[in-house]
This record gives C-alpha cells, structure tokens and sequence, in this order.
C-alpha cells in the first residue's frame, strides 16, 4: 500500500523518492473502459476504509500517474472529479500535489440540499426529516450543552422577541435557533443533515410567516430554553416534537391552499350489513 505522509517535510521526501524511484505501483491495475471510475472508487475506498485520512499526501499528478500505471491525463481526470466531490484538495508550488481535504460541512450540505431537489423531495418528506434530526438532536443537546451554549440560546431568544414585526428577519432567526439546538447536541452528523435541510425548508418558511406564528415560535423558543435550564431532555424533546407536529400540518390563512398535505386519513370502516331477523 502506497506509504502516507503527513508533514510538509515527509511529503516533500514522498514526491521526490516517487518522482525517481520505479516502485511496483501501489494501486490496482485498472481498466481502460472505466479508467476514471475505477481511480476514484479505489481512492474513496481507501479513505472510507481508513487507509487515507485527512492531511494524507497522495502524490503529485506524474508519481500518481506511475503508481497507477495510467496516462497523467487520466489522473488529471481523476483528481478533478475527486476535488468536485470534496475529497481532495491540489496545491501548487513547493507543497504541491493531491492532499486528503479537511471536512467541510458547508460543501457537503450544499451537495445535499442540490441532490435533494433533484430528487424531488417533498416539502413534507422535507418536514418529516427535520423532526427525525432535531427531536433526536434536542436530546442530546440538553445533555451537551455547556454554558456557551446556554447563552447563544438567550440571546436568539431576545433577538426573536425583539424582531416579530420583520417577518423575514424573524424567519432567519427562528431557523438559527433551530440550528443552535441541533449544534448544542455535539453531533456533527446531525448538524450537517440540518443545514442541507434547513437551505430547502427557510424560504418556504419565509413565504408563510405569520404574527400569531411569530408569537407561538416565540412562546416555544422561551419554553425550550427553560427547558434546556433544567436540564429535562424529556420536557425539551417532547417541546420539540409538538413544535414540529404544528408545523408539519400548518396551512395557509385562507386560501384553502395547504402549505404542507396533512396525511390522508384511512377511509372509515364500511358498517356492518344489517341482520335478519330469526324465525320464531
């Protein structure tokens, strides 16, 4: 297996020994028909399996080339798509070459929130995924949550009081609340999912903002945080998922559009056909 560096000074020795040396190649042979797929699947499987990790050099474009035994051209290929997906990063000048990238939450919610759309995702579909990640998140927040965290669920409690009047604003606000008790919970899994969700779910939520639904988020963001003062994880989930069941079946005022479909209810049971009356 191709040996990994970690620091500048190892990696700048990888390269030049890969560069100058005719090492057997420490990949598998691969295809021509499926060259490029076959490049990115062994070097993602690598990462999944923990052979690779952050920081890991793979080497400069001519040295993968040789690893590989392919054209640099191919490899050129390669590390595109493997850069469009987040997995690696390439560097110029003296540390130049394909490095394993750091984690980005952001990019992989982006890719999320795109794919979603695509998919076709329903608003409600949308809406149930949102109570699976917060109800579960809030939780464990109650349990996690440190001082810092306590305070930021202050503040955007005052700030969501003072802001009611300016509906877009309040929306924006409501959402970061949200997002605060999923990030109280330490679950970075968690908090990646609810950004990609939160990035489809706000502008709908922007549409439909309300006073009375200001108040009520209001009135709930205030009971969460006393729950969250005392620490009850059973109070707060159980806050959150009756925050979540009223906004999962909320409709517009009175257009007699529904903002999200309520479930269909199961039709009602045929009665029982009438009995005859016995002989005497």
């Amino acid at each position: 297996m191709l040996r990994l560096m970690t620091d500048s000074k190892r990696a700048r020795q990888g390269r030049a020994g890969a560069e100058t040396a005719s090492a057997t190649p420490a990949w598998e042979p691969v295809h021509i028909e499926t060259l490029s797929n076959q490049l990115i699947q062994q070097i993602r499987d690598s990462f999944l399996a923990g052979r690779l990790k952050t920081g890991d050099y793979l080497g400069s474009e001519r040295s993968l080339a040789e690893q590989f035994g392919v054209s640099r051209v191919a490899i050129r290929d390669t590390l595109r798509s493997l850069v469009a997906i987040g997995l690696i990063e390439v560097r110029t000048g003296k540390a130049g070459g394909a490095w394993i990238a750091a984690g980005n939450i952001s990019h992989y919610a982006d890719l999320l929130s795109i794919q979603l759309r695509m998919m076709g995702v329903t608003e409600l579909e949308m809406v149930d995924a949102q109570a699976a990640i917060e109800i579960q998140a809030t939780g464990l927040a109650v349990l996690h949550a440190g001082p810092d965290d306590l305070a930021r669920l202050e503040e955007f409690v005052a700030r969501l009081h003072a802001s009611m009047n300016e509906p877009e604003v309040f929306t924006g606000l409501a959402m970061d609340f949200h997002a605060l008790v999923v990030q109280a919970s330490k679950n970075r899994a968690l908090s990646a999912q609810f950004l990609a969700i939160r990035q489809i779910l706000q502008s709908n939520y922007s549409l439909h903002a309300r006073q009375d639904r200001a108040e009520r988020t209001v009135a709930f963001a205030q009971k969460m945080l006393a729950h969250f003062r005392a620490r009850d994880a059973v109070a707060a989930r159980n806050e959150m998922a009756a925050r979540l069941a009223h906004i999962r079946t909320a409709t517009l005022d009175l257009t007699g559009a529904y903002w999200l479909e309520p479930e269909p209810q199961a039709a009602p049971a045929p009665a029982p056909a009438p009995r005859r009356a016995r002989r005497a």
